[in-house]
């Protein structure tokens, strides 16, 4: 549920830094991994945590620390 595709991911770059991100859809290539959602299981039962923010809320926070370096 908070999961998001590269193209998914972009739409929200561009709109939190006001660009447009020019790309190249390139065919897939035979060792491409077509789907990956990290499993975190292992976080919620060890740490027992589990993620508080959505994924634009993330996305802004991290642009904010590459902006403060």
């Amino acid at each position: 549920s908070n999961s998001l595709s590269l193209m998914e991911l972009f739409i929200l770059l561009e709109k939190e830094l006001d660009v447009e991100m020019n790309h190249i859809k390139l065919p897939w290539r035979k060792s491409d991994q077509k789907v990956y959602v990290a499993d975190i299981d292992k976080a919620k039962t060890t740490f027992e945590w589990s993620p508080s923010i959505n994924s634009e809320e993330g996305v802004r926070k991290m642009v904010d620390w590459v902006k403060s370096i």
